[in-house]
């Protein structure tokens, strides 16, 4: 059977050791040893591993960033004039 795998640019190197296992189950040599192909694994890791960290965070958490985790940018919630007010303080509403 000759599975096609596709790797995406937003997510280049995950796709790409996904592809490459794929190939590897279909028959395909891999020299897992290379320092490209150990790089390219070591990289997904690391990458995956901030996810589950980021993603365990909450608003409430003392090592998230809150400006990011609780809420949608501030433009979402003020209109231009509103933002100018809470930028410049009061004295800009003269």
């Amino acid at each position: 059977q000759n599975e096609k795998e596709f790797v995406y640019v937003d997510e280049f190197q995950r796709s790409l050791l996904t592809c490459i296992q794929e190939y590897e189950k279909q028959g395909g040599y891999v020299n897992w040893n290379s320092t490209s192909l150990m790089d390219l694994v070591q990289s997904v890791r690391i990458k995956e591993q901030e996810e589950r960290t980021r993603s365990l965070k909450d608003k409430d958490s003392i090592t998230g960033d809150p400006r990011s985790l609780h809420h949608a940018p501030c433009s979402k919630y003020f209109d231009n004039e509103t933002k100018v007010l809470i930028e410049n303080g009061p004295e800009s509403a003269n």
